[in-house]
């Protein structure tokens, strides 16, 4: 007959594991915040371009993607223009929607800006340049500062 032994000891290590699989997945999520909001800002403030609709500045969003599996998506919400943003609001999920089914395995934040033009109007100006930028240094800071 075989024997079988537990080490209740990991129990508290697979705590830990957990605690800090937590503390990664908020912290991609505020570094996807901040860098949305940097986003969305940009064509308002650092090199701006103008969004008369206001359609490329509702476009923009971002997923959160931690072991192939979807923590969360932005809300692509109505911003100032004459339209509101409202097509952008529609091409930027879908455009997300499309992005996440062609995506490899792994965890990452993938930015988007749904409006067909957005990568001409990307070569003069920050439209996701920007965000990605500002999410690698914010989750770098909060990841450093833990694991120092």
């Amino acid at each position: 007959m075989g024997i079988k032994v537990n080490n209740d000891g990991l129990a508290g290590f697979n705590a830990h594991i957990e605690m800090l699989e937590q503390f990664i997945e908020e912290s991609m999520l505020k570094s996807a915040e901040d860098g949305l909001n940097v986003a969305r800002d940009a064509g308002l403030q650092v090199a701006p371009y103008t969004d008369r609709t206001g359609n490329l500045r509702a476009s923009t969003g971002y997923t959160v993607i931690k072991d192939n599996v979807t923590v969360d998506d932005s809300k692509f919400s109505p911003v100032m223009g004459t339209d509101n943003g409202s097509k952008g609001i529609s091409e930027g999920a879908d455009y997300l929607r499309n992005v996440k089914l062609r995506e490899e395995k792994g965890s990452k934040i993938i930015f988007v800006a749904g409006m067909d033009y957005a990568s001409y109007v990307e070569m003069n100006h920050d439209v996701l340049a920007g965000a990605s930028m500002e999410a690698s240094r914010q989750l770098y800071r909060l990841l450093k500062r833990k694991f120092k």
